[in-house]
């Protein structure tokens, strides 16, 4: 595998401390205001040129502010196709060209630069280009060219406060070997979990992961590397409907029911005071069933 930063997107910079930073992390989660707020979109196509387009999955996309949550499942079968959620940035001198890097990827290819470049459609819809990882191609294979339509839909209200956003859990650090290869290497592992809603579209997605941090030779600084496990991926997708309430649309993994939920008589965020304080103010920790989570995006769609 390569290092887990192959290269860096415009804005980014890593040091032998840090595994990403943004430029400027605080204007990057604090931006409120603008077209990319929040947004919620579902996938219509998919195209591998010259191949014809089609639509295997079920895919919704909330983004809020810089931050995401993707989730794609298999029409037919109901599985997880893939589930990712971390930063967007858009570039300074395209607004059209967006990299995004992936905090959780449920297909742990943390290794390939996710870079997409988005155009209007006289529908409405958009156009997204870029090159990625056919899931059907052997491991090792090279990224092939694609293309994937856009389409946004309007968020459904709810009762109470219609809000968007995205946190994401503080850290829930596991363990760290040191020296784990006799020159220096260390290995942590990490459960990442991020928590996303617009109006009534709920998303949750956690991920066992693990971070290799190795001594380059013979200069200063690391060669990080990711990996995430495929198989304890955890998703739950609630939506609300009018008259009957937040309902479960899928939930997989092997902690999907334990995730916070918003259904009726369980709603672990009315007792979390969801969209009040700290929850307002993107950078503040708020705790969800005791757990401590980092507010990434907010926005009032009111």
């Amino acid at each position: 595998m390569l290092s887990f930063l192959p290269a860096q997107p415009q804005g980014v910079t890593h040091d032998s401390k840090t595994m990403l930073v943004h430029s400027n992390p605080i204007q990057m989660q604090t931006m409120s205001m603008g077209k990319h707020a929040y947004s919620l979109s579902s996938r219509v196509s998919i195209r591998w040129p010259p191949e014809d387009p089609y639509e295997n999955t079920d895919t919704t996309v909330l983004s809020v502010n810089n931050f995401f949550v993707d989730l794609r499942v298999e029409k037919d079968t109901k599985k997880l196709d893939w589930a990712i959620a971390g930063v967007r940035i858009v570039d300074q001198n395209d607004s059209r060209r967006v990299t995004f890097l992936h905090t959780i990827n449920s297909r742990s290819t943390f290794q390939h630069v996710d870079i997409g470049l988005f155009t209007p459609m006289d529908n409405g819809d958009e156009l997204e280009t870029g090159t990625m990882i056919r899931p059907s191609d052997p491991m090792g294979a090279f990224p092939r060219q694609y293309e994937e339509v856009w389409r946004q839909r309007t968020p459904v209200t709810v009762p109470g406060p219609n809000i968007a956003y995205v946190v994401e859990s503080a850290g829930s650090h596991v363990s760290v070997i040191q020296n784990m290869d006799g020159n220096g290497a260390e290995e942590s592992k990490e459960v990442e979990t991020f928590l996303a809603r617009i109006g009534g579209t709920y998303i949750a997605i956690r991920q066992p992961t693990r971070i290799i941090q190795t001594p380059k030779a013979g200069v200063n600084g690391f060669i990080f590397q990711k990996f995430g496990d495929t198989e304890g991926v955890s998703v739950r997708h609630e939506e609300y409907v009018p008259k009957r309430g937040w309902v479960e649309k899928f939930v997989m993994g092997p902690e999907g029911k334990e995730l916070p939920t918003m259904l009726r008589g369980r709603n672990d965020f009315a007792q979390a005071q969801e969209g009040k304080g700290n929850w307002r103010r993107p950078g503040q920790r708020v705790l969800v069933r005791g757990e401590e989570y980092v507010v990434r995006g907010f926005a009032d769609m009111s």
